[in-house]
This record gives structure tokens, sequence and C-alpha cells, in this order.
């Protein structure tokens, strides 16, 4: 318990940049006030941070109707060196951000369900989701550095923006609804294996990508450049060309590393003005594991003993993060 609690401190401790800041945490034996998401987002005030515990069970699903910053410890933590001391990550039953939560944000969480998007300006930032981002009508969400296995649906939305993302689903990575407009993607990966038929883009710009296709994507409305393809037929535009898997990426890895450009990649210096492809790259490069842009402690040692001569002796390890 002791151990615990003294957690929890230093990762209060690290955070006092932000507004007030609510712990949520549904750890056993854990004695937080707040133990839902929607319990911590009800005592919170606009601007405020909740701070999401990893934990091996679930969280339910708040609604989220006011303007916070949530942020969890990130996803696949034991799969990179020096992430977090507690691998656990924060698991929600997903998440939507109703009106009133006009920009916040989400940070560094892992989803399960879907991520229902209903207000403007929401920047979701370094998530793990394994299901669906649902973009309503609305304007000016930006997804970064996420980790999709399964579908952005664009739904009547303006100026939905997705950078440094990676993007995996045997349906469609992007599926759209009707009278959305200004969907920008730079720097992503998609890979759509679906033998059955290719993937489809919509009224949208992408950039300095790669796309792994079985088949030959299609397009409506689109302005497709600087794209590397693993089908041999590709949209017209400057810079698009086939370049096969393993002449642009590691290749052996875990899910993260294998998507890293190897040394003389075919996608280095193949975007727009030189700059490379892919999700490492670019104004916002993919972070590992998704950790959170706030010093996070990598090492934890707590005895479980204490001398009145020697106190308690902790050893701990942090690490700052941009």
């Amino acid at each position: 318990m002791k151990r615990f609690l003294l957690f929890l401190l230093c990762i209060a401790c690290s955070i006092t940049a932000f507004a007030n800041v609510y712990i949520v945490d549904n750890n056993t034996n854990n004695p937080t006030a707040y133990r839902t998401p929607q319990s911590g987002h009800d005592a919170a005030a606009v601007g405020d941070t909740i701070y999401v515990i990893g934990s091996a069970t679930m969280y339910e699903a708040p609604n989220c109707t006011k303007r916070l910053v949530w942020i969890g410890p990130g996803y696949y933590l034991t799969s990179n060196l020096e992430t977090q001391a507690n691998a656990s990550e924060a698991r929600l039953n997903g998440i939507t951000m109703s009106e009133g939560s006009q920009n916040s944000q989400l940070v560094s969480l892992t989803f399960y369900s879907n991520v229902s998007v209903n207000a403007s300006n929401i920047l979701i930032r370094r998530c793990l989701v394994n299901t669906t981002i649902l973009v309503g009508s609305v304007t000016d969400v930006c997804i970064q550095q996420c980790f999709i296995t399964g579908t952005i649906n664009i739904n009547g939305s303006s100026n939905t923006q997705i950078f440094n993302t990676y993007i995996e689903n045997n349906n469609s990575p992007i599926s759209y609804g009707s009278n959305h407009t200004g969907t920008t993607i730079g720097h992503c990966i998609f890979n759509y294996t679906n033998p059955y038929g290719g993937m489809n883009l919509a009224n949208s710009t992408c950039y300095n990508s790669y796309i792994v296709s079985i088949q030959a994507i299609s397009t409506s409305n689109c302005t497709i450049d600087h794209v590397l393809f693993s089908y041999a037929v590709f949209p017209n535009g400057t810079g698009n060309r086939q370049s096969p898997i393993d002449s642009v990426f590691t290749g052996p890895g875990n899910n993260e590393t294998r998507w890293q450009l190897k040394a003389n990649s075919a996608g280095i210096g193949a975007g727009r003005s030189g700059a490379d492809i892919g999700m490492y790259t670019g104004p916002y490069p993919y972070v590992l594991s998704g950790i959170p842009p706030i010093p996070t402690i990598t090492y934890l040692f707590v005895p479980t003993t204490a001398s009145t001569t020697g106190g308690l002796q902790v050893d701990f390890r942090a690490k700052g993060r941009n």
C-alpha cells in the first residue's frame, strides 16, 4: 500500500504544471476518492487534468461535457525500454466527447470501445484505439501519434487532421459518411489487408505516407502526393510510386518498431521537399508506447520496512518526455 501511494505522489508531483489534478484509480485496495473516470470528470472543473492510473480492470466509459485533459500512462508498456514502472495500461471501455468538451485532450489512453467525438477542437494524442473513432458533425478534430487497430469514421466533419498515426484494419482504415470536407492526412501508415477490395479515400489530402493494400485504392475528390504504395496500381500524384514493404521498413520487431525506416530506405527523402515518409518523421514524430509528454517514473523500488535511523530508502528513476 505504501509503495503504491508513493507512486501516486510521484506522478502527482510530475504534473503540477497543469491545473488541478484528479487521480482516477480502480486498482483493488488503493484508497483514492475517484474510482471511475466519470466520478473524476464530475468532480473536476473546466481546464483541470484527470490522470487515469493503469489497471488490470477495465474502466467504464465516461461522458465528457467539459474541457479537460485526460492522461494515461501509454500502451504496449512491456514491449519497449524505459516506459513506465507500472506497466499496466489505462484501459477505457470507450469515451464520448459531448457538447461542452470542446478543446479537450485525450492523451496516452487505451480504448476498447468507440471514441465518439461530438464536440469540436478535440485532440486525440498518443492513444491506442482498438475499435472506432467516430467523428461527428464537428470541426477541427486532430488525431496525432496514435496506434489504431480499427477504423476512423468521418461523418459530416470538417478539417479533420490525422498525423503520424498507424491504422490497421482489414475492413476499412478510414470510412466516410456524408458532407465531410477538408480531411488532412500526413505521415501516416495505413495497413489494409482485405483481399476483396481496395481502400477508399474521399475529400482528403494525403501526403508523406505509406499505404499497404492488396488491391488498388479508390479515391474521390482527393489530392494524394508523395505517398508510397505496396500495390502496383496507385493514384496519380507527384512522388507517388510503388515501394515494397521490405524496401522501406525495418520489418522484424514489435508492433511499433517494425514500421521504422530501414537504412537506405526507399522512404528516406521521398516526401514533400525531401522529407522522409512515415509516422516517425514530420512535425509530430510517433512516440513508442504512446508515453505521455510529462516526466514519467521508469523504475521504482520501495522497501517494505523502514528504520528510525535510516528512514525509508526509496530508489526510483524518472525521465523527462516531450
